[in-house]
């Protein structure tokens, strides 16, 4: 690993976790980690991505973030290892961060995993498929600044029950550091896309006929939504139909640890994930695969989905005079 990722890894893990929760497997047992998904809606597969290809993402990353806070002076306004000048690049106050970065290295890099595709191959039957181009998640430590705390944007859906039934979209995330109660992450409700449920919403909530994939809920009625705990690396999935949200971490525990051999203490952000969804090539019509190849040349964030450009969480952006498309590997432009 090179140094600077290694201390990247080092300085940004979110560290150890107690015990394996139940809905955790390891990718090699794909039987049971489809049937698991089948049955709840949700699953995590297990050390998807390497502790070598995590720590690399984090950095180019961080290579990114610096790299575009630098001026015409040539001054750097923003350094991975000083919070204090985490203010100089913006979030969205749920932490969704769309335009070129979606379209970074790092992004592509995730992105671009074999065993993440074979993760969606495995689901879909198929290795020839299109990877989403969604935005990037990140929160800012809000236990060091509290004007950084995120406001999520609640539960909701991703696909409209009343124009999309069944299984069309597999969402998935892969986050760069764990996910545990003192940072929060994602959290969903168990079952909630089975036909019972989903019959119960459209009752509930009339009112998304006619709409987009987009479906808030001020709360569930369908049961309980509970936190998916992740190790950095692994791949959380959840079935499109499945009520899901963020939800912030309570902070206790959650700030920076002192490095054996340093006495500074790092820094390091309370969250970085990164989507990634993969539907079959042969979903998308040949409009939307040269729409997403121009989207792909100005730096746009689209959706989680990766077979049209219509749904929820879209981020249309007009074209970046300054942005230069990264070259992608033969495996990265099989997926674009």
């Amino acid at each position: 690993m090179e140094p600077r990722a290694q201390q990247d890894l080092d300085e940004y893990s979110g560290g150890s976790q107690a015990s394996t929760p139940p809905y955790r497997f390891p990718a090699s047992e794909s039987e049971l980690w489809r049937a698991y998904l089948k049955e709840h809606g949700f699953v995590v597969v297990q050390d998807v991505l390497t502790a070598e290809q995590t720590g690399a993402a984090i950095s180019m990353f961080w290579d990114y973030l610096e790299f575009t806070s630098t001026g015409k002076d040539n001054v750097q306004k923003v350094s991975r290892s000083d919070w204090r000048t985490w203010t100089k690049f913006g979030v969205a106050c749920s932490g969704l961060i769309g335009a070129q970065i979606s379209q970074s290295a790092g992004a592509w890099y995730v992105r671009g995993q074999a065993a993440l595709r074979k993760v969606f191959s495995q689901i879909w039957s198929t290795e020839d498929l299109l990877v989403s181009m969604d935005a990037v998640i990140i929160w800012k430590p809000w236990w060091r600044n509290s004007a950084w705390l995120p406001v999520t944007e609640g539960l909701h859906l991703d696909q409209n029950p009343f124009s999309k039934e069944g299984l069309c979209a597999v969402q998935g995330m892969v986050p760069l550091y764990d996910v545990t109660l003192d940072t929060g992450g994602l959290q969903v409700v168990p079952g909630s896309h089975s036909e019972e449920a989903q019959d119960a919403l459209r009752r509930q909530h009339a009112w998304w006929k006619g709409k987009g994939d987009w479906c808030p809920l001020e709360e569930s009625s369908v049961g309980e939504a509970e936190l998916v705990k992740a190790w950095a690396g692994d791949l959380i999935l959840w079935d499109s139909r499945t009520v899901h949200g963020g939800k912030v971490g309570n902070g206790e525990g959650a700030g920076p640890v002192e490095r054996a051999a340093c006495t500074e203490v790092a820094s390091r952000l309370a969250r970085l994930s990164v989507p990634v969804c993969m539907q079959p090539r042969a979903w998308a019509s040949p409009e939307v695969h040269q729409q997403r190849k121009e989207a792909f040349q100005r730096g746009s964030a689209l959706s989680h989905w990766a077979s049209e450009l219509s749904g929820s969480g879209s981020h249309h952006c007009a074209r970046n005079k300054n942005h230069q498309p990264i070259e992608l590997t033969p495996e990265q432009r099989e997926l674009l």
